[in-house]
């Protein structure tokens, strides 16, 4: 993530930088698809401000706070970014899981074909189910970058063609919020 910290009037120390950075750091520890940060401090009289706008993928954000300590700004400051990403990020995992109907249809299917396969006592009498097909896009980028898209999305998958092995790779969350990478290779034996 490109971190840039920034006075408006006059410059800021070595220190104010580091706790921007350390308060900025745990504000945004459960939002790695975040791209970008930029804090922005600012003094006038008594009053120090403090502006945090953060972008990534789908997602922007800006907070502000103020008070007569620089450091206690960049404090709230962080606690608000922090409670507003939680509060975006929340929906759209709300979104996420209600756009799993089709997961729930297949989960589903296939519980039927089990207990109809329990009851008869062998196969199914008819054709498996049609699968649902969907094309995809496929792009080159790094796992970091499909994760990001990952996070962004609502498909609840990313195809991509890995940027350092060249390998066509699925990455998907599971249930249990755990990431898995499928990654194809060439079977050997068919060339």
């Amino acid at each position: 993530m490109i971190t840039e910290i920034t006075g408006r009037h006059g410059s800021i120390t070595e220190g104010l930088k580091q706790h921007a950075r350390e308060k900025l750091d745990q504000a945004l520890k459960h939002a790695p698809q975040l791209v970008s940060a930029h804090v922005v401090l600012d003094s006038e009289k008594q009053r120090q401000m403090a502006e945090i706008i953060v972008s990534g993928p789908g997602l922007h954000a800006t907070v502000h706070a103020e008070s007569e300590d620089a450091y206690l700004s960049i404090d709230r400051c962080a606690e608000k970014l922090r409670h507003q990403l939680e509060k975006l990020l929340g929906k759209r995992k709300d979104r996420r899981r209600k756009g799993r109907d089709g997961e729930a249809r297949a989960e589903a299917e296939v519980a039927a074909i089990e207990e109809t396969l329990e009851q008869e006592g062998g196969e199914p009498a008819g054709p498996p189910p049609e699968p649902v097909r969907a094309s995809v896009r496929i792009q080159a980028l790094a796992y970091a970058e499909a994760f990001a898209l990952l996070s962004a999305s609502d498909d609840g998958l990313v195809v991509y063609r890995d940027s350092e092995t060249g390998a066509t790779s699925i990455l998907f969350q599971r249930e249990d919020g755990s990431h898995v990478v499928l990654a194809a290779e060439a079977d050997e034996s068919a060339a």
